[in-house]
């Protein structure tokens, strides 16, 4: 099939590549680094080999069943990234807006000075509010384990009451609404391409036992002679030699 002519085609082209290498390597001495990143490249390919494990999925229906399920989720995935960069990135604007403003209030409190850069103290809110990527990307592992929000919470309490609010509001919605819904989403898309791939499984085998009966139904006609609607034992005899 294709995925084994494209393996047998990245095959030829390897050794066609090291040969090429052998022959240029034994009258050029300076064009080794390019070779070696060609090579690098070809070998590359031969991970192409692996993917024939794919087939596989024809014999294990679980094995078919599970891939399938989560490549159908793919849609729902994109679109759940998309809505989340939109929270991440809304809730990071403005909590980053307002712990600028704290940090420009500070310094123009310490420098009497209006036009002082904005300059904070506290170590956390650097850390982990310092701009907006900075602002989201402590909003994603807020919500995804890879930090405490508790440790992003505790310096906007020195900040800002609203900052607080706003805070607990992205958690209550993230983690009690849009990661409830989703996961919810994702499980009814893979139950239903589960069942359809069984309803599939099906039909295929109907198809099948429909396709032998009017093979068995075009056989006996042929050895029906007399159009009856009993084969006799002579008949068969006469059909078998």
């Amino acid at each position: 099939n294709n995925l084994d002519f494209l393996v047998i085609a990245a095959s030829v082209l390897e050794i066609g590549v090291e040969l090429w290498d052998l022959s240029l390597s034994s009258t050029q001495s300076g064009s080794s680094a390019a070779h070696l990143r060609i090579m690098r490249t070809m070998r590359l390919v031969r991970a192409l080999r692996g993917i024939r494990v794919i087939r596989l999925l024809r014999y294990v229906s679980a094995l078919r069943t599970l891939v399938f399920s989560i490549v159908s989720t793919m849609g729902s995935l994109m679109w759940t990234l998309v809505l989340l960069q939109l929270l991440f990135y809304s809730f990071g604007v403005i909590l980053t807006q307002i712990v600028s403003d704290h940090c420009r209030f500070e310094a123009i409190t310490k420098r009497d000075d209006s036009n002082a850069i904005p300059e904070c103290s506290e170590e956390l809110l650097v850390r982990f509010w310092k701009n907006v990527p900075e602002s989201m990307c402590t909003l994603l592992l807020a919500i995804s384990g890879g930090l405490s929000w508790n440790d992003a919470f505790r310096p906007l309490r020195d900040v800002s009451a609203l900052a607080v609010v706003l805070f607990i509001l992205y958690i209550i919605l993230t983690v009690f609404a849009v990661l409830n819904v989703v996961t919810g989403v994702f499980c009814n898309t893979a139950i239903e391409y589960a069942q359809s791939d069984k309803d599939i499984a099906i039909m295929k085998q109907m198809h099948k036992h429909e396709a032998q009966v009017q093979s068995l139904r075009e056989i006996f006609s042929e050895i029906n002679n007399g159009n009856t609607t009993v084969v006799s034992l002579n008949q068969l005899k006469e059909a078998l030699q």
